[in-house]
């Protein structure tokens, strides 16, 4: 379990330094970013967000937040899940699923032991110790099944602010629902090796 942890930390990471450097991306509703509602921000978002649910591809989303700057939950898991799927680290040992929250409007990607793939729902709990969870809206990976004593010794991790701490507390009490992603829509080989 050692090794597949710091696989992950160092997976995690990397998914959220690739999403700082090479894609900048704003959010429209984060308290952090600057301004709370741009309702002209958010009509780009919800029009793209249409496109991508006629194409039926990751990678549209990745391309829409890419070239206009802005993006949620949603497309910020997208880009982490586009750079999670390639990472080497991970490929051989890990199972990589975009999840959505079942009472809340939130979007994340889980990294796991095992195929989630035949369960539509499921709880955290009933995921491994080793799970990453990567939320790309909060800039934040953690391991949310490790003790803290764990989590020191392997010292993965990053102490969070007050607004992951909340998102944390939120994702770690709900439901998850798996999203499918098609990867065949794959136009510019993202996803594929």
């Amino acid at each position: 379990m050692t090794r597949t942890v710091y696989q992950r930390n160092i997976a995690g990471e990397s998914a959220l330094k690739f999403f700082k450097g090479m894609v900048q991306v704003k959010s429209t509703t984060l308290l952090t970013s600057g301004h709370w509602r741009n309702y002209k921000d958010q009509d780009v978002i919800n029009f793209y967000r249409e496109g991508w649910i006629e194409e039926g591809g990751v990678t549209q989303v990745f391309e829409d937040a890419a070239r206009t700057g802005l993006g949620n939950c949603f497309e910020k898991a997208a880009i982490c899940f586009s750079s999670l799927a390639v990472n080497p680290r991970i490929l051989h040992n890990s199972f990589i699923t975009m999840c959505r929250l079942d009472h809340e409007d939130h979007t994340i990607v889980l990294v796991t032991d095992h195929d989630i793939s035949n369960k539509h729902y499921f709880y955290l709990r009933d995921l491994s110790k080793a799970t990453m969870i990567v939320d790309g809206w909060t800039e934040d990976y953690y391991f949310p099944n490790l003790s803290a004593f764990e989590r020191y010794r392997f010292y993965v991790g990053k102490p969070p602010n007050t607004v992951q701490l909340f998102i944390r507390w939120k994702v770690n009490r709900d439901q998850f629902e798996r999203i499918d992603v098609d990867i065949s829509s794959d136009r510019f080989g993202l996803l594929t090796s």
